[in-house]
């Protein structure tokens, strides 16, 4: 599910790269799928884009928490 999810996600990304919304999805899926260490990488791109956006700000927490 989360493969199909990153392959639409990264077909996103190239349309429109800074849309801090997709990066911090991205993390999310890396994270469930058990490479935290790159969801970290997306997590830090959002942040970047939109330091202040609630949707980048509740997907580093549930990254954080679906990381463990």
């Amino acid at each position: 599910m989360y493969e199909n999810a990153l392959k639409l996600a990264e077909r996103h990304l190239a349309i429109n790269e800074n849309n801090p919304q997709t990066p911090a999805l991205m993390a999310h899926y890396h994270a469930a799928l058990g490479n935290a260490p790159l969801g970290h990488t997306f997590i830090e791109r959002a942040q970047a884009i939109a330091p202040n956006d609630v949707y980048v700000k509740y997907f580093h927490s549930d990254g954080i928490v679906v990381a463990g």
